[in-house]
């Protein structure tokens, strides 16, 4: 069964970031594109949920500091704004901690003020993994600068047999099997041993290409037999795409900065050859 995503875990798959972790209860990206507020659940009414308004006491908090500035900013700067639905432990504490998260669904919304009162007028609600997609499709340009990677297909094209399927780019799935260098890029499990000393590693696409998914190294991971087949037909398999989409942003971050990824669990000898081509 898949984990439950954190708040600051889901900050990060959009590409935000918080000032500070520990205590911020929203956060924005380093380009001011796009920003993302906790929303308490009890205190939606009638699709508007009030920030702090100018008749709110000054309590000096840190978060509540942090987010009078970020709301400032968004206001401004008109920034593409998102609502992260959770639901507190005690209504009635002060500071207030978090119980649950909406884990599949955050909110577009439009932040307005007046006479110093933050109002987010809530618009619709939208799948994570719709605004990953998009993120991903922005950061495009940046990701094929990286040397050596391979491009990959935005629109892969279809083998026409009696049914039509899609061809898949052969040098993408070679590229993330050796970044898996034999393990499971999710749980970090090695996997069986085949002919030649490798090691057996399936490729899936978080983001299916059925479903417009892109074939492209940072929508297709290396998982263990498991964890695929769990991805494709377990009753948490969008949970598990989620964190899959985390895992793949951290290493293409890496990437990009010149870090060689850590392995999930223990390394494999590099004496040993570690990729092994799904079937």
């Amino acid at each position: 069964m898949s984990k439950e995503l954190t708040r600051n875990q889901i900050f990060e798959i959009l590409d935000t970031k918080p000032t500070n972790p520990r205590w911020s209860w929203c956060a924005i990206s380093p380009d001011h594109k796009r920003a993302i507020f906790t929303l308490w659940d009890d205190k939606i009414r009638d699709g508007k949920y009030k920030f702090l308004s100018r008749s709110d006491p000054l309590r000096n908090r840190p978060g509540e500091n942090d987010q009078r500035r970020i709301l400032e900013l968004v206001t401004e700067k008109n920034i593409l704004t998102y609502g992260l639905v959770c639901i507190a432990k005690d209504i009635t504490a002060s500071p207030r901690s978090i119980k649950e998260i909406d884990n599949s669904y955050i909110l577009n919304i439009k932040i307005n003020k007046d006479n110093g009162n933050y109002v987010a007028i809530i618009k619709e609600k939208t799948l994570i993994l719709e605004i990953v997609n998009e993120i991903k499709k922005e950061n495009r340009k940046s990701l094929s600068s990286i040397a050596d990677l391979p491009i990959g297909s935005e629109i892969p094209d279809r083998a026409n047999r009696v049914t039509s399927s899609f061809v898949r780019d052969n040098k993408v799935r070679k590229f993330v099997l050796n970044r898996a260098g034999g393990q499971c890029e999710y749980c970090g499990k090695i996997g069986f041993e085949i002919k030649d000393n490798k090691y057996y590693i399936e490729t899936h696409h978080i983001i299916a290409l059925e479903n417009n998914g892109k074939d492209t190294i940072d929508n297709v991971i290396g998982l263990c037999p498991n964890h695929h087949r769990e991805a494709h037909y377990g009753i948490d398999g969008d949970k598990l795409e989620l964190e899959f989409i985390k895992i793949l942003t951290a290493k293409m971050k890496a990437a990009q900065q010149g870090d060689a990824p850590e392995p999930a669990t223990k390394a494999i000898s590099a004496s040993q050859p570690s990729i092994a081509p799904a079937r």
